[in-house]
């Protein structure tokens, strides 16, 4: 493996509903800098791929709306990488359509698909990148789809599993089966049982290994990139294409899945629960930004900007996030049915000003 043939594309096409009112449109999660945070999501996915592969070997897939904001908070990347979809059409087709730009420039190319909205500390950088390589080495050498799989630390309910099947060796293991987001039940007996680790969506393979199982479980899908061969095509064709993940269509059910095994602390911050992860709260386990003073008020998110004061009184485990234009108060517990709203004011055409 040679820097010259490893890629990296990262997929920042989501929303991030669940980050509502802060995540918008215009400016979904990966493009903010969280709290803490010296850069936004998608600088520090760039920056984490430092000295493992090349800029001009990093593509990043996203749409119009976000494009200037894209190529402003990453100036070292070239506007010809930037990839536009026409329309969110969900993983498999961005997936696809990178795999197919790649191949036509190296036939030998390795590519690693990563989230744009993870985040990893520092320190465990480097365990980051051991993995990244010992999963290039595997995809290279047996031609298959690799991904990284996260030891649990927690019973998530928000996240994917991946239960591994025969270890061959030290780290590596044959994937045995992907499963959804399960309920607190699963999710407790996932973490007593090794053979359960979190699904990272992050996954490294040969350009033409992924390309030949896309034609093999979703023939449709590589029928429909075959018809773009330019920009005016990908406008008119890109919509038809099907609109799964790439876990669904073909992770699940490929026969040459493999998994390396991290120990690392991994985040992927989907809700604002998740800010518990990656900020020490306060007094009584509060986590608090901006002028706030509350009566009797625990285990709560309060974030506030533009100087807007909140009070609380008598509250324990809710989230009440004010910004310009819109205010979200719920219960932690709900915290992933933000989605829900979101999806809601959609429908509403009054409310889409404020999504």
């Amino acid at each position: 493996m040679t820097k010259q043939s490893l890629y990296a594309v990262i997929i920042a096409g989501g929303r991030g509903k669940r980050f509502w009112p802060e995540s918008r449109i215009k400016e979904p999660k990966y493009l903010l800098r969280l709290p803490g945070q010296k850069s936004t999501l998608l600088q520090q996915s760039v920056a984490r791929l430092r000295g493992f592969v090349k800029n001009k070997n990093i593509m990043v897939v996203t749409n119009r709306l976000q494009y200037l904001s894209v190529k402003k908070q990453l100036p070292q990347i070239d506007k010809k990488n930037i990839i536009l979809e026409p329309l969110s059409r969900n993983t498999a087709a961005a997936v696809a359509l990178a795999a197919t730009i790649i191949n036509a420039k190296n036939a030998d190319g390795l590519m690693i698909v990563l989230p744009a909205d993870q985040l990893l500390p520092i320190k465990h950088e480097r365990k980051f990148r051991n993995a990244l390589k010992t999963a290039a080495n595997l995809a290279k050498s047996k031609d298959a789809l690799v991904t990284i799989g996260i030891k649990p630390t927690f019973p998530a309910t928000g996240f994917g599993y991946i239960k591994v099947g025969k270890k061959l060796g030290a780290s590596i293991f044959k994937a045995d089966k992907f499963i959804e987001k399960p309920n607190f039940k699963k999710a407790k007996a996932f973490i007593k049982d090794k053979n359960y680790l979190w699904n990272s969506g992050i996954f490294i393979m040969k350009t033409s290994a992924i390309l030949k199982e896309i034609g093999k479980y979703m023939p449709g899908l590589a029928k429909g990139l075959r018809f773009i061969k330019g920009e005016a095509d990908l406008n008119r064709y890109y919509k038809n294409l099907s609109g799964v993940s790439i876990d669904y269509g073909v992770m699940e059910k490929s026969k040459k899945v493999y998994v390396i095994k991290a120990d690392i602390i991994w985040h992927d911050i989907g809700s604002w629960e998740n800010l518990y992860e990656v900020i020490k709260s306060g007094p009584k386990g509060n986590i608090v930004i901006g002028p706030y003073l509350g009566v009797d008020t625990k285990d709560s998110i309060i974030i506030s900007k533009k100087g807007h004061f909140v009070g609380t009184i008598g509250l324990k485990d809710v989230i009440v996030i004010h910004t310009d234009d819109a205010t979200l108060v719920c219960s932690k517990d709900s915290a992933e049915l933000v989605k829900s709203l979101v999806d809601k004011m959609e429908s509403e055409r009054i409310l889409r000003k404020f999504l």
